[in-house]
């Protein structure tokens, strides 16, 4: 049909309109408005039935002659979908499904069908001898991309997703490269997504998450001791960071940083899933800090293996967490064309969270720390205050506090390290572990103020040596075996010297029952 037929066409479906129009304007509007709906909807379904007819036997005749009229025609009476829809599936659709006979793999039928489209199209467009319009181009794309939606739908999708995510994904990049080199045009945009979205990514999602989903869910739901015991912790090993079942200790910590790699990971399928991506994100997220706010509220005794757990792994996570979402999960989203600022913001107040949740499980192991310096304070209450600095001490077990201190410093330590604490958190731990030292009065023994002056002072009258004295008994070794390092030791290293003083037989340790602890001079004598 040339432009002055499809024009007359135009011209007598209109004035058979108007011609009906009136007849509903003149006569009863009930009566007459029902023969006009009858006598429109007869007209076109009549009209629509012949011009598909007539396009069904052009496309299998790969004839796109008068294409573009008769497109126009069927625009004006608003049936340009219906011809293409039944194509699609009568001649494009039937086609495709047998590129998926054979014992072939799933992703070699896949692979021919995605040919036989192109290779249609490019029939069309060879063998038109005039120039094809946007209503031509828009003719052949529906009819072969709605048949592959259908075809994906019926022979692919719903036989891949079953437990081969591998062969899903396979199978998707070669679509995805599909649409990404198939002729974009504005009227095709949507068909090509639809393809995509043909893949049931519902199902798809719950393969790639559900090994997670049951890790991150772990965790204590309720602040209790026997909640604590299910806390499972492992030794990390601090070499292999790629490998993150050993490089933490927690398996919620696992879960967190595998699922956002996966998600960060150019194999997975991000375009269509970033809403159910982002959401599964931010869930974990979510759960971890739910994890540890109820890990917070346990009774942990003196038990610091899984607060000291908790924080190295908290450090890691933000770390490796951070390299990920400034690297290759923002280079993603900005390829999608989305704006960052958005993503990253919430990544940023989810890595403040993580600081303030690990400050406050330093305070815990510090407290932990605490109650156990308490326990070897206690274990000398029963020493008699008699006990001066000309005498022997009691038994030996009274002997042990200097010495299991040391131990015990040490084992911390040795723990800050195997678990990866950074150094800078470490040595502020130790440190305010050292410098504990059981209050009486609210005051410090080992203060400078003038309060705890008095105090020594007075002990002093009383024939006891204080902390003043091991400082100087320190020195006097530092000076006596040229040791070289400070003139005036700290509190920790004086509980070392004086521990090597005891082990040399050069003085023996008094305690009292305030729970302090006092040296004596070994006299020639003895």
């Amino acid at each position: 049909m040339s432009r002055r037929q499809v024009k007359r066409f135009s011209m007598s479906l209109s004035d058979l309109v108007n011609t009906f129009e009136a007849c509903k304007e003149t006569a009863d509007d009930n009566q007459n408005g029902g023969d006009y709906d009858k006598v429109m909807n007869f007209i076109i379904s009549k009209f629509t039935k012949l011009v598909t007819e007539c396009l069904k036997q052009k496309f299998r005749d790969v004839n796109l002659k008068d294409i573009e009229s008769i497109m126009r025609c069927l625009r004006i009476i608003g049936q340009e979908s219906v011809p293409m829809d039944i194509i699609s599936h009568d001649i494009v659709s039937s086609t495709l499904n047998r590129c998926f006979d054979g014992k072939d793999s799933l992703f070699e039928k896949l692979t021919r069908c995605l040919e036989t489209i192109i290779k249609t199209r490019n029939t069309f467009l060879e063998g038109s001898n005039e120039e094809i319009g946007s209503l031509g181009y828009h003719f052949i794309d529906s009819c072969l991309l709605k048949g592959l939606q259908e075809t994906i739908k019926n022979s692919l999708a719903s036989n891949i997703l079953i437990n081969n995510t591998t062969l899903f994904q396979k199978c998707f990049f070669e679509l995805l490269q599909f649409v990404k080199t198939y002729p974009r045009r504005k009227e095709n945009k949507s068909l090509l997504v639809s393809c995509l979205d043909q893949f049931n990514m519902h199902i798809y999602f719950k393969l790639i998450t559900s090994g997670y989903l049951k890790k991150v869910n772990t965790g204590p739901d309720k602040a209790t001791n026997r909640q604590l015991e299910d806390i499972e912790v492992s030794i990390p090993n601090l070499k292999y960071e790629l490998d993150y079942n050993s490089f933490f200790s927690l398996e919620i910590s696992k879960a967190i940083v595998w699922s956002f790699n996966d998600m960060s990971n150019e194999k997975i399928v991000l375009d269509p899933l970033l809403s159910r991506n982002w959401t599964f994100l931010i869930s974990n997220f979510n759960k971890l800090i739910t994890f540890l706010e109820k890990a917070s509220e346990l009774e942990f005794e003196e038990d610091y293996k899984v607060p000291i757990a908790i924080i190295s792994d908290v450090q890691r996570l933000e770390e490796l967490i951070m390299g990920l979402c400034y690297g290759v999960f923002r280079s993603r989203i900005e390829n999608l064309r989305l704006d960052w600022r958005i993503f990253g913001n919430v990544f940023d107040s989810f890595f403040v969270t993580l600081r303030e949740k690990c400050c406050l499980f330093e305070k815990i192991l510090i407290e932990i720390n605490k109650k156990t310096l308490d326990k070897y304070l206690i274990q000398v209450n029963d020493v008699p205050k008699s006990y001066r600095w000309t005498k022997k001490p009691m038994s030996e077990s009274h002997l042990q506090y200097l010495t299991s201190i040391v131990d015990y410093l040490k084992k911390l330590e040795d723990d800050f390290n195997t678990y990866g604490v950074e150094d800078e958190v470490k040595e502020k731990m130790i440190v305010e572990v050292k410098e504990y030292n059981r209050e009486d009065e609210n005051t410090s023994n080992v203060s400078g103020s003038s309060s705890d002056e008095a105090k020594m002072q007075k002990k002093l009258e009383n024939s006891m040596a204080t902390w003043a004295d091991i400082q100087k008994l320190a020195n006097e070794l530092q000076v006596a075996q040229n040791f070289v390092g400070e003139k005036k030791f700290s509190d920790s290293k004086v509980i070392e010297i004086v521990s090597k003083l005891r082990e040399l037989f050069l003085i023996d340790i008094i305690f009292s029952t305030d729970g302090k602890e006092y040296i004596t001079k070994k006299t020639s004598s003895e």
